[in-house]
């Protein structure tokens, strides 16, 4: 149904586990710790790095990963604002945790403003 499901030997029981309803849950993990695939990681490690551009400009800083049933959207903050891009090899062609940063590839539009608000249409509904 969507939801994670987790048992803690403490919780014995429903009515233990709904005592636990809305409680914060946070793991203490090393901060060098990275998944054993070399193509996965923890968004932490990914929140606060540099945002480059294919040809190594400075494009922004990634802010958050937004986990979509389709793909994972890095959500980068360039000078214009908040923009989405799919974490995708074909458009994140790098990731680079120990300098950094992350490297997008040369697509053309990738971190512009989209089409619609950059021209103002839509806004008196045409």
């Amino acid at each position: 149904g969507g939801r994670f499901v987790a048992s803690f030997d403490e919780v014995g029981d429903r009515d233990g586990a709904e005592r636990l309803r809305g409680a914060e849950l946070v793991v203490d993990a090393p901060a060098d710790e990275r998944p054993a695939d070399g193509d996965e990681y923890y968004d932490r490690q990914l929140v606060g790095l540099r945002v480059h551009d294919a040809a190594g400009r400075d494009a922004g800083e990634l802010v958050d990963v937004l986990h979509n049933p389709a793909q994972d959207l890095l959500v980068v903050r360039t000078a214009d604002g908040e923009r989405l891009v799919p974490f995708v090899a074909a458009l994140v062609p790098e990731v680079d945790l120990d300098a950094g940063r992350v490297r997008l590839a040369d697509v053309p539009g990738l971190l512009d403003e989209p089409a619609e608000a950059a021209d103002g249409a839509g806004e008196d509904g045409s």
